[in-house]
């Protein structure tokens, strides 16, 4: 994880914030997706041109180790009630399958 990152509990509920701040890599990387300027973002916030460097390297670096959307919707259909909850030997499975997605 990068420097300028920080994950704490006691901040923000322990989403990952922009380090000595309390502001959250998703506000940045939201405020860049609504079609906020870098300067606005960094006028608004008061982060640098790195802090939000940083926030977009920890957001694709997220998205990149993302389980595979096959286990998120089978996870979401548990939730949701729409799929029986798993036996242990499925769950096994699952992470056996999601192990060599990732790792071959």
């Amino acid at each position: 994880m990068n420097d300028r990152i920080t994950i704490d509990a006691k901040i923000q509920h322990g989403k990952p914030v922009i380090r000595g701040t309390r502001v959250p890599v998703a506000r940045i990387v939201g405020g860049l997706a609504g079609g906020m300027s870098w300067a606005e973002i960094e006028s608004e916030y008061g982060v640098t041109a790195d802090d939000i460097r940083a926030a977009l390297e920890f957001a694709s670096e997220l998205i990149e180790n993302a389980a595979p959307r096959r286990t998120l919707d089978r996870v979401l259909g548990i939730a949701r009630g729409t799929t029986p909850p798993p036996d242990d030997a499925t769950v096994k499975r699952w992470i056996e399958e999601h192990r060599q997605e990732k790792y071959g």
